[in-house]
């Protein structure tokens, strides 16, 4: 899925960045790794704010649809407790 249709209090795996390699670049040098997870903040439409490696990162709607991501799914088990 593309981050600019990510929910919100959601973590995320980065996929793949699809951008230029200056702007690939620059998100890598910010935390933005293939195989590093992110968390949304806030998803307005507007923008993104994400959550990576415990520090705020905005990005504008265009460059999320360039952003390939898979949700982390936290399940808890309890049929064997």
């Amino acid at each position: 899925m593309l981050l600019n249709q990510a929910k919100t209090d959601q973590t995320y795996v980065v996929l793949e960045c699809t951008a230029g390699a200056k702007t690939r670049h620059k998100l890598e040098t910010l935390g933005l790794v293939p195989g590093g997870e992110c968390q949304v903040i806030s998803n307005n439409g507007a923008g993104l704010i994400l959550d990576v490696r415990s520090s705020r990162l905005a990005i504008g709607p265009a460059l999320a649809e360039m952003i390939i991501v898979e949700p982390i799914w936290t399940s808890v088990d309890n049929s064997t407790r």
